[in-house]
């Protein structure tokens, strides 16, 4: 676990600590349990992992805050969503969320 993490929160020196041994075996441990977890069904309000790439700078800027103020990166993050997204609607007005339900693909060709 603290290899997966380490992606968020660890340097460049922890990944050269580990064997190729460790290298071999995690993507089959990480692809397991994504996928044990992309089953849960989802529920108001539930977290969803979410992937991007970011600047070099910025991550490590935000990794070096992280580590000062003893917060986690997700919860810096969530902190930054929050802002822009508070800040849009007070500019654009409230963002009404549609609640996705699958599509039928007869209608979206209607065939």
């Amino acid at each position: 676990m603290s290899r997966l993490l380490g992606g968020l929160t660890g340097s460049k020196s922890d990944e050269e600590t580990e064997s190729p041994k460790d290298k071999q075996e995690s993507p089959r441990q990480e692809a397991t349990t994504d996928a044990a977890k992309e089953k849960e069904p989802s529920k108001a309000g539930a977290e969803e992992r979410f992937c991007t790439i970011v600047d070099v700078e910025q991550i490590e800027k935000i990794r070096m805050i992280a580590a000062k103020e003893d917060v986690t990166i997700k919860d810096l993050v969530s902190l930054a969503f929050d802002v822009i997204i508070k800040k849009y609607e007070s500019l654009h007005g409230k963002i009404k969320v549609n609640k996705h339900k699958k599509g039928n693909l007869r209608d979206v060709f209607e065939l």
